[in-house]
């Protein structure tokens, strides 16, 4: 590229800083669409990194949450004409932070909160790892356990004089899973009650790398 590196720098980082591209290109000088370029050149390169170098990695305590946002129109906004209906309208966006480093381990985004979306989401997660389960910390939403259960298995042991069959062997949800829910109740706009739940696994698995990781006392989402 022929403008100078440190101001494309500027750019990224202004971008980071939740500052819109038509700001950014007013205050260096440049079109918007060479700033949004640079903005996609950016996300596509920090990336590919990731994947490279984010891989084997111990993760004995993650949380997961998603947050929400819309690409070209709002969902309200959609009149059904639009040239692609699947480049506009809402986004989720999942996030998987490591508690004890704060490391983002991954992310994914998708249209809907489906089972898709969970089971994807979950597998960037296990492709980032070392293969063994974490403690998953998250809301109540339905998707996470599901993507646990379809990502965390492994082979049933053979019962007292079973024989091994031919074709798929039997598969159980590895004994190492532990999901642990916060579920904040509100009236209104007022926080009114915080349930916490273990959905998979046991409290003792869950309250044992809780205080390894010295992160808290408890099970939470205040880190993500």
């Amino acid at each position: 590229r022929r403008t100078p590196a440190a101001e494309i720098t500027e750019a990224l980082e202004r971008s980071v800083r939740w500052q819109s591209a038509r700001d950014i290109a007013e205050s260096l000088g440049h079109k918007e669409e060479t700033v949004a370029a640079w903005i996609e050149a950016g996300g596509e390169h920090v990336t590919v990194f990731h994947q490279a170098r984010a891989r084997g990695l111990h993760l004995e305590r993650v949380q997961v949450d998603e947050l929400w946002s819309f690409v070209g129109k709002k969902p309200q906004h959609l009149t059904g004409s639009e040239p692609d209906p699947t480049a506009v309208g809402l986004r989720w966006i999942g996030i998987a932070l490591k508690v004890r480093s704060r490391f983002v381990v991954t992310w994914h985004i998708g249209a809907s909160r489906d089972k898709v979306f969970g089971r994807t989401f979950i597998g960037r997660i296990k492709a980032c790892s070392d293969g063994q389960p974490p403690l998953f910390e998250a809301d109540g939403c339905d998707m996470y356990e599901d993507g646990i259960r379809w990502h965390y298995k492994e082979k049933a042991p053979l019962l007292p004089g079973e024989r091994r069959k031919q074709g798929r062997p039997r598969l159980r949800l590895h004994p190492d899973v532990c999901l642990a829910q916060v579920i904040k109740h509100h009236r209104g706009r007022r926080l009114i009650k915080v349930e916490r739940r273990i959905r998979l696994g046991t409290q003792a698995r869950a309250n044992q790398t809780i205080e390894q990781t010295r992160c808290g006392t408890q099970v939470n989402t205040s880190y993500i």
